[in-house]
């Protein structure tokens, strides 16, 4: 998991302008009526965005046509919001990644609002407020994003993820069959604000059950890798370079990566590389 860069090609009210100049519908014009309302909105958000301090924002007050007709200037699969997304399909590098930031897992399928449309209808279309994610890591947030005053999730825009291990890995060979199992513990010295966001974020989204229920896969084919080893080089050298790939992983992905985090378990574990040795998988 890393920090992601915000989309930054047009200013967020500019962004909303457009939207709302293409709907074209009865809910656009209610919308427009309250421009200057809202630009003090977008600014009042882009202060405290800058400040990440977003759990400091108060809810305005609409009717519930107003309300409705915000929410209407959202749209997934219009042009303006598959230009966003397109901008997060490209990495550092020129090169396509659709995978979800949340979890790294799943295919980005849908915008994530960092604090809920429910309680901030103004936000649907604000570009500060939208990032990219899974349908699953979507579905698995609630509404409620903040509690006694602190941001109860993490805002991959804002928050510095620690270039130290919290994501963990325990598998062993039980009955000639594997056991994984996936658990956060701060054992870096993380702020323990910030931990408490990334200990809650892998809760609520379900990842470390996600992780467990797609392991296998990933264990599949290290143990390929490994056979094909097998017999060519001693288990030293075979383990060397399955950490060195999974490392590189980990370089793009961030050191808690989940795949390169269970990999780096299963060849560190003597017993479980005999097992992966000549298992068939």
């Amino acid at each position: 998991m890393k920090k992601i860069k915000c989309y930054d090609r047009e200013p967020s009210f500019d962004f909303h302008k457009e939207v709302v100049k293409r709907k074209r519908n009865a809910n656009a014009a209610t919308v427009q009526g309250m421009e200057t309302a809202l630009k003090n909105r977008f600014e009042l958000y882009e202060e405290l965005f800058a400040s990440n301090e977003l759990e400091a924002l108060v809810a305005a007050k609409y009717s519930e046509a107003q309300c409705e007709a915000l929410r209407d200037m959202y749209s997934y699969s219009a042009k303006k919001f598959v230009e966003l997304k397109h901008f997060y399909l490209v990495d550092n590098n020129g090169r396509l990644n659709d995978t979800c930031p949340n979890c790294q897992m799943d295919t980005i399928t849908s915008f994530d609002h960092l604090v809920p449309q429910s309680e901030f209808p103004e936000y649907s279309d604000d570009i500060l407020n939208l990032i990219p994610c899974c349908v699953l890591c979507n579905g698995h947030k609630n509404n409620i994003w903040r509690e006694s005053g602190k941001r109860k999730y993490l805002n991959l825009f804002l928050d510095d993820i620690p270039d130290v291990q919290f994501l963990f890995a325990k598998i062993s060979v039980i009955e000639e069959k594997l056991s994984i199992r996936f658990n956060v513990q701060n054992t870096g010295n993380i702020d323990t604000s910030l931990f408490d966001r990334i200990n809650n974020h892998y809760t609520k989204l379900d990842l470390l059950n996600r992780y467990k229920t797609k392991a296998d896969s990933v264990i599949a084919s290290l143990a390929n890798d490994i056979q094909t080893y097998v017999g060519n080089m001693p288990d030293e050298t075979i383990v060397e370079l399955g950490i060195k790939r999974a490392n590189q992983d980990q370089k793009k992905y961030g050191v808690n990566y989940w795949k390169s985090v269970l990999q780096i378990a299963a060849l560190k574990d003597a017993v479980v590389l005999n097992y992966l040795k000549t298992c068939v998988l």
